[in-house]
């Protein structure tokens, strides 16, 4: 059972039962049950959601598996998407006084965060013991929650898994400015009609929803539903943030998974393929073609789905990973999931989460489900995933690049895909 709060926080009970213990919190009776453990879920569906849609009370995520198996609790946090979680329009950053519009999204997160650390000690939780993490887009969104200043100390460890966004700002790789995105604001009200945010208030919700919300004006490739370097929620570009060392100093857990190139397994010809790698990555070209050839169509249509991968999940982790490790006093533990039932985006969620789809898990499913969840309770629970009948988990480091492997085997290895991850850096860096 739940109850839906303001700022649009979703409690989940542990067991999903009617019966389960009513507490009074500073925003009404909630009912629930919660232990000293608890893990603060970003909202996310199973794809993602590209901060366009998705809810936290889909099947995976209130289905209680994890609970019931871990006896921990989740918390799961909504937050706005499209244009009423990213808009940004120089009316709306005059109104506020941090002089800032466009990262609304956070804004709820962060109150969502600051709403468990008020409340949770009425269910018998550690205040000073909150676990954030989320997959795609809520992966992307706990990068950064870990460098925005308002959500500092909110949190004591966190985990990401297959998103992130490290590129260099103002550019179609990277984060975009607050200017910029006051502009894009501009026109996108203009395309409903609206001259100014006291006519776009009077335009029905469903109708602003509803309408498109692409890119920034005149750059290539971007898009308006990111998170905004606003100079308030984010005061630079997350990656730069990191390098400073301004994120918070707590315990990180991340990865991603085999075959995250299937999310983007779509037809294209040698020739316009060739042709789309020479505009975008000009003198990188020769370079990405070689670890991505195209000799025929289908062969095109691989390189351009595993590049495309590492560009949007492979490379974000493994450099969020070693900027964090550089600068942070906490430790790095990074994963790479492969299993013979599936390794594309968001595969291992089921997992996690102990909730199979379609038919039931054979046992070695079921085993894989319990390891998982035990590497990510434990980091909750002291901050490593390492524990009683667990191989162990090393630590991660840009000297060593160790990572574990996870799903089909259990085991530390090195990182996979370095040249891939060596050349993208280098390119992203020549950007910055």
């Amino acid at each position: 059972m739940r109850s839906l709060l303001p700022i649009s926080l979703v409690l989940l009970s542990a067991s999903g039962l009617a019966d389960t213990p009513t507490v009074r919190t500073d925003t009404g009776l909630v009912q629930g049950v919660l232990d000293d453990n608890v893990i603060v879920y970003k909202g996310i569906p199973f794809a993602g959601g590209a901060f366009r849609h998705g809810s936290a009370s889909t099947p995976l995520y209130a289905s209680g598996g994890l609970p019931k198996a871990t006896g921990i609790v989740l918390i799961n946090v909504n937050y706005r998407t499209g244009p009423l979680g990213f808009l940004a329009h120089p009316e709306l950053s005059a109104e506020s006084p941090h002089h800032s519009s466009g990262n609304y999204a956070l804004f709820d997160a962060i109150a969502g965060l600051q709403w468990v650390k008020r409340n949770v000690s009425a269910f018998g939780g550690d205040p000073n013991r909150v676990t954030i993490f989320g997959q795609s887009a809520g992966s992307q969104l706990v990068s950064k929650l870990m460098v925005s200043p308002p959500a500092r100390g909110l949190f004591y460890a966190a985990i990401g898994e297959s998103n992130a966004d490290m590129g260099p700002k103002h550019t179609n790789e990277g984060m975009a400015v607050l200017a910029d995105a006051e502009k894009a604001g501009v026109a996108f009200a203009a395309s409903l009609g609206a001259k100014s945010i006291a006519e776009l208030r009077r335009i029905p919700a469903e109708k602003i929803t509803a309408s498109t919300f692409e890119g920034l004006p005149g750059v290539y490739g971007t898009s308006q539903t990111l998170p905004i370097v606003d100079g308030y929620v984010l005061p630079d570009d997350t990656y730069a943030l990191y390098a400073k060392g301004e994120q918070a100093q707590v315990p990180l857990l991340l990865g991603y998974n085999a075959d995250e190139g299937e999310y983007f397994r779509t037809p294209i010809t040698e020739t316009d393929y060739a042709a789309a790698i020479r505009k975008k990555y000009g003198a990188f070209a020769d370079q990405v073609l070689a670890l991505f050839p195209t000799s025929t169509d289908d062969e095109a249509m691989r390189s351009n789905s595993q590049l495309e991968a590492e560009r949007t999940f492979g490379w974000q982790m493994w450099s969020w990973a070693r900027v964090n490790a550089q600068t942070s006093h906490s430790k790095t533990f990074f994963y790479y999931f492969s299993s013979k039932y599936g390794n594309g985006h968001g595969a291992e969620l089921p997992y996690v989460f102990q909730y199979p789809f379609g038919k039931p898990w054979n046992d070695d499913q079921r085993q894989i489900g319990r390891t998982i969840a035990a590497y990510w309770t434990n980091l909750a629970k002291s901050g490593n995933p390492n524990g009683q009948g667990l191989q162990n988990w090393p630590e991660f480091s840009p000297k060593t690049e160790r990572v574990m492997y996870i799903g089909q085997t259990f085991e530390p290895g090195t990182m996979p895909d370095l040249p891939a991850h060596f050349l993208m850096d280098t390119y992203m860096n020549a950007k910055r």
